[in-house]
């Protein structure tokens, strides 16, 4: 299987690839990619959209980074020599809330998707009903200001409501990024969906 890790506002596909050793050790044959985002910062760094001051319209920016997202995702696939099921996304702040909405909306279903410190979810072109796939893990951090508890409980709700199999943690006293548990969690998280999936 491939696993796509994306990265947070202002970094790149480096920051986020010191996931793929841990996460390895569950899944010891996935192959692992981290790419830049398609759109550059100014003063470094890339981004998946614009973050912008208008909350409905950061709902819909996230969805124009899917062609991006995707096309990079079936060319890692084709370059592996797998096929397009057989896809995990993984993604911290900006990229979790972009690996959340594309993932939902990717067909086929990948076998998974982590969003850590970040869960704000479209429902622009949301399935209604979704046949169990994919299982959906969110992870934040009880002290994260950029990640609002709210985003993680409403998606909980609306994808649980829809038929998602959704587990959600909160992480006490973690600021924005990433602990051992969360990693363990979703090592473990991701090695169980791996399994079911035919």
């Amino acid at each position: 299987m491939l696993i796509v890790l994306c990265h947070g506002f202002g970094a790149d596909g480096n920051d986020l690839f010191g996931l793929a050793r841990p996460l390895q050790s569950y899944l010891p044959s996935a192959a692992f990619v981290s790419p830049n985002g398609p759109e550059r910062v100014e003063g470094g760094g890339y981004r998946w959209f614009d973050n912008g001051a208008n909350f409905g319209n950061v709902l819909h920016d996230v969805l124009a980074a899917a062609p991006a997202l995707n096309t990079f995702a079936d060319s890692e696939l084709a370059r592996v020599k797998l096929p397009p099921d057989r896809l995990i996304f993984v993604g911290f702040s900006q990229g979790a809330t972009t690996v959340l909405n594309v993932g939902l909306r990717r067909k086929p279903r990948p076998i998974a998707v982590v969003a850590y410190a970040g869960a704000r979810l479209s429902l622009e072109n949301l399935p209604e009903r979704f046949d169990g796939q994919p299982p959906v893990l969110l992870c934040r951090g009880s002290e994260d200001p950029q990640s609002r508890a709210g985003d993680m409980e409403n998606a909980v709700q609306v994808l649980t409501n829809r038929g998602l199999n959704v587990q959600s943690r909160t992480f006490p006293s973690l600021a924005h990024g990433i602990n051992d548990g969360e990693i363990m969690l979703a090592g473990e998280f991701l090695r169980n969906a791996a399994r079911s999936r035919p």
